[in-house]
């Protein structure tokens, strides 16, 4: 049986994982970074001066690469907030509509409810009160 795959859904995918990809590789770096900076204090502690810059120029390049990762991601959620505001402004326009068809079908069969009520048209096109006949459906008196 084919089943055809939802194009948003599999955009939505897609997107989801490379944020996930990204934030994965924002966690490794910032162990990474916690890495180097106990690496550059054992350097500066031992008088390792050299050693102790090229620890910080790495940190430096590691808390970019963060900072990217970061706003990759808070640029995803974003865009998937003003698209859910968007659905949901959306929604809210056509529950609105349907209250509106819902509550003038109401009033309307009201109104012709009240209209007719007990009325039927006659072979003129208007509106007779209809008597019922002794023994007639509805009627209490039992038939012949």
């Amino acid at each position: 049986m084919f089943q055809q795959t939802n194009p948003f859904l599999q955009h939505a995918i897609n997107h989801g994982q490379s944020l996930i990809a990204e934030m994965n590789k924002a966690r490794s770096l910032s162990q990474d970074i916690v890495s180097a900076c106990d690496s550059a204090m054992m350097s500066m502690n031992a008088g390792n001066t050299q050693n102790a810059i090229n620890s910080v120029q790495s940190i430096r390049n590691m808390a970019t690469q963060v900072a990217q990762s970061t706003q990759l991601f808070n640029q995803a959620i974003n865009e998937r907030l003003d698209m859910s505001s968007y659905m949901l402004n959306h929604i809210q326009q056509k529950i609105g509509e349907l209250s509106g068809a819902i509550q003038s079908l109401k009033a309307s069969t009201a109104h012709c409810q009240s209209m007719n009520w007990g009325q039927y048209p006659n072979q003129y096109g208007n509106s007779s009160a209809h008597q019922m006949m002794p023994g007639q459906f509805g009627s209490s008196m039992p038939q012949q």
